[in-house]
């Protein structure tokens, strides 16, 4: 039986956005789009043309779309961090369910005001924290649930961004200053790692955290001897790894988002953006390079967290410890490995599981139509998954971020208080 369109909302029309509609058309459930809102004119132009949402119903501030009501089921809020919490707040009052970008908010009183804005007006609010739906954390969260590591002991986890991203997105891109974005680099970045690492342990609530790290390896006094301020003057700009031209080119090519006039149009308008093109050593970015976090849980269980930039390649690793075994693998390699003790040989069993599918080739390796999947089951009542990023379950996650970014800041460790 063919079910009826969920009728959307869309706020913040870049990447993600346009991802999850794309993804909700691959599980053959396309959402009729009422109204989208952005500043840029050509995101909205697209949302015209790519989803037929209508002219009249494209706003350059939300507060038009809130004058008409309630027009649509549920919101898809991509905005800017910094804007997550003021648009969520109206929306939720207006009894809107919504599906909320990450990070929700960048400190505990604005995290719990969204989440008790969704309870007092009966709205279902989930996060779009992708990688639960993942094969690979799906069958470490699948392992541990049927006992197969016994009690976890210790998770260790890391994520290196690839230098492809670093420089786009936190060199260069939206999320390098963290006063303008509203973010600091774990919880822009790896808000994700450390809610998988409260999800994996959930039988146990985070207790005390504590954090090193610091922006100490790409500021001026490491950039290449003789480096220009600008990336197209300088005379490393052929073998530099923050090259600007190549890795702009690079990323874009890889996300099929180079503009019209391909490769020469993106090096021309790099070109012309003088702060775009900025050497990567002297740009204004403050966010931190790496950082290290501790975590222990109230039942004496601890997780280690290992956030550096420029990996190469980019790298997410996972090691569980448990009383009774072990699971170790890389989400990039779609492996997980299970090993336990054999008492009378005193050997270890290892058994490979091969996650390879179609799904770990697409984005977030396959965690968009599963979020998808799961957060249109919700809006319709139907059954959802045991991955479901639900508000009240992913406040742990989020508090453990703020807390590691106050420890590292000031050099402390900080206790976890849930209320």
């Amino acid at each position: 039986m063919q079910k009826d369109s969920i009728k959307v909302i869309v706020l913040g029309c870049g990447n993600r956005a346009t991802a999850y509609c794309k993804a909700a058309e691959e599980l053959g459930d396309a959402y009729e789009i009422v109204a989208a809102v952005d500043f840029k004119d050509e995101a909205l132009e697209f949302m015209q043309k790519r989803f037929n949402v209508p002219k009249d119903m494209c706003f350059k501030d939300y507060k038009e779309v809130l004058k008409l009501g309630k027009i649509a089921d549920c919101v898809i809020n991509t905005t800017m961090d910094q804007y997550h919490v003021e648009t969520a707040i109206a929306f939720l009052g207006l009894g809107y369910d919504m599906l909320l970008e990450k990070p929700v908010a960048n400190n505990k009183r604005d995290l719990l005001k969204v989440a008790e804005k969704a309870r007092e007006n009966g709205c279902k609010l989930v996060v779009c924290h992708v990688l639960r739906y993942t094969p690979f954390y799906k069958k470490a969260k699948e392992l541990i649930e049927e006992g197969a590591v016994g009690e976890v002991v210790h998770i260790d986890a890391c994520e290196y961004p690839g230098v492809l991203l670093t420089d786009f997105s936190f060199i260069r891109g939206q999320w390098r200053n963290k006063d303008e974005c509203g973010s600091t680099f774990l919880l822009a970045k790896s808000c994700h790692d450390i809610d998988l690492i409260c999800w994996l342990n959930n039988t146990a609530k985070p207790l005390y955290v504590s954090s090193f790290g610091g922006r100490r390896f790409i500021v001026p006094e490491k950039a290449p001897e003789g480096a220009a301020d600008n990336c197209f003057e300088c005379k490393h700009s052929e073998t530099c790894i923050y090259s600007v031209g190549y890795n702009s080119v690079n990323i874009k090519r890889i996300w099929d988002i180079l503009p019209e006039g391909g490769v020469e149009e993106e090096l021309r308008n790099l070109r012309n953006d003088l702060k775009r093109s900025k050497c990567a050593y002297k740009t204004d970015a403050n966010i931190v390079d790496n950082q290290a976090v501790m975590i222990e849980f109230e039942n004496g269980s601890m997780a280690t967290f290992k956030l550096l930039s420029s990996g190469m390649p980019e790298v997410r690793n996972l090691f569980v410890k448990g009383t009774q075994g072990e699971i170790e693998g890389c989400l990039q390699h779609s492996k997980i490995v299970l090993r336990k003790y054999i008492v009378k040989t005193g050997e270890h069993e290892v058994t490979e599981y091969d996650l390879t599918d179609a799904n770990v080739f697409k984005a977030h390796h396959g965690g968009d139509e599963g979020l998808i999947a799961d957060f249109n089951a919700y809006i319709r009542n139907e059954k959802t998954s045991s991955s479901a990023p639900v508000i009240d379950d992913t406040i742990a996650g989020y508090l453990c971020v703020y807390a590691a970014d106050k420890a590292m800041e000031d050099r402390e460790i900080v206790k976890i208080n849930m209320a």
